[in-house]
C-alpha cells in the first residue's frame, strides 16, 4: 500500500476518534468475555509461582477499562505495573480519571502514541517504548493499521517488547459476524477513496451512534493471522472466538516467548 494512502486512512481514524471519544467510551465500560478466558493463561503461565510484579503494556488502551480488570482479577496478590498506549488525548484523559481511582500500590502511566506513524517511521516503537513486559496485548487496534507490511511490522514489535517467558495476547476484530455493523459498511468512493488504493479486506464502518464518523478497519483473515503469528517467532499456546452476540466477534491468540 502506497505510503500516502496509509497516511490518509490513518488520518480518517484520528478524526473518527476525535469525534466519538465521549460515546466510544461510555460503550467500552465492561471486560469482554474474551480478556476472562484469556486469563487463565496468565494465571497459569505469569501467576503460577507468584511473582513480586506483573508488567502489562496495553495497547490501544482506549480509557483503560483493561488496567481496572488486571486490578480486579490480581486482588492484591502483586504489584502491577501498566502501561497504555493510545493516539486520542480525550481516551488518553478518560483513561488517567479511570486509573487514579485503582489501587495506589500499583503503577500506572498512560503515553500518547500514533502507532501508524511510529510504524511508518524509522525508529521502532520498541524505541519509543524502551521497556519489555511480561504481559503485551493488543486488543483493538490491529484492525485499524493499514497495510499488511504494518500490521506485519507491529506484531513483530509488539513480540519484541515481551519478556523472556512472557506473553502476548492478540484479538482480532471479526466484525464480519456482526450483521447491524456490516449493515453500516461504506464503500471506499464514499468514504473518499478507490478500491484499487485498498489492500482485500479492507472496509470503511460507520459509528452505531453518528453516522457521519467513518473508521478504516481491516479483516484479519485466518490466514493473515497464522502469519502473522509465524513471522514472531512466539509459540502459539491458544486461539478462541468470544465477544459479541454471536460469541465470534473477535479471535484472541495468546503467544509466548521461550524462556531462556
Amino acid at each position: 500500500m502506497d505510503a500516502a494512502v496509509v497516511q490518509r486512512l490513518n488520518q480518517l481514524n484520528t478524526q473518527f476518534y476525535q469525534k466519538v471519544a465521549s460515546s466510544f467510551s461510555a460503550t467500552r465500560q465492561q471486560a469482554w468475555p474474551g480478556w476472562t478466558q484469556s486469563w487463565d493463561s496468565v494465571e497459569q503461565n505469569l501467576l503460577t509461582p507468584l511473582p513480586s510484579s506483573l508488567s502489562v503494556c496495553d495497547m490501544g488502551c482506549g480509557n483503560a477499562r483493561f488496567a481496572q480488570f488486571c486490578v480486579q482479577q490480581l486482588k492484591h496478590r502483586v504489584h502491577l505495573d501498566y502501561l497504555g498506549i493510545d493516539q486520542n488525548p480525550q481516551l488518553l484523559e478518560y483513561a488517567r480519571q479511570t486509573l487514579a481511582t485503582l489501587s495506589p500500590s500499583d503503577t500506572f502511566e498512560v503515553r500518547q502514541l500514533d502507532v501508524v506513524a511510529a510504524l511508518q517511521g524509522t525508529q521502532s516503537l520498541v524505541s519509543s517504548i524502551p521497556l519489555s513486559f511480561s504481559l503485551v496485548v493488543g486488543f483493538g487496534i490491529l484492525h485499524h493499521i493499514p497495510s499488511a507490511d504494518l500490521r506485519k511490522k507491529f506484531v513483530l514489535q509488539l513480540a519484541e517488547q515481551v519478556m523472556s517467558g512472557g506473553l502476548l495476547v492478540l484479538a482480532c476484530w471479526q466484525f464480519h459476524h456482526n450483521p447491524a455493523l456490516m449493515g453500516r459498511q461504506l464503500s471506499p468512493e464514499q468514504a473518499g477513496f478507490s478500491s484499487a488504493e485498498l489492500e482485500p479486506n479492507d472496509f470503511f464502518l460507520t459509528w452505531e451512534r453518528d453516522a457521519q464518523a467513518v473508521r478504516y478497519a481491516h479483516l484479519v483473515t485466518e490466514l493473515e493471522q497464522r502469519e502473522l503469528v509465524t513471522d514472531t517467532g512466539l509459540q502459539e499456546i491458544e486461539r478462541f472466538s468470544a465477544d459479541g452476540k454471536t460469541g465470534e466477534e473477535n479471535t484472541y491468540i495468546i503467544l509466548q516467548k521461550a524462556a531462556r
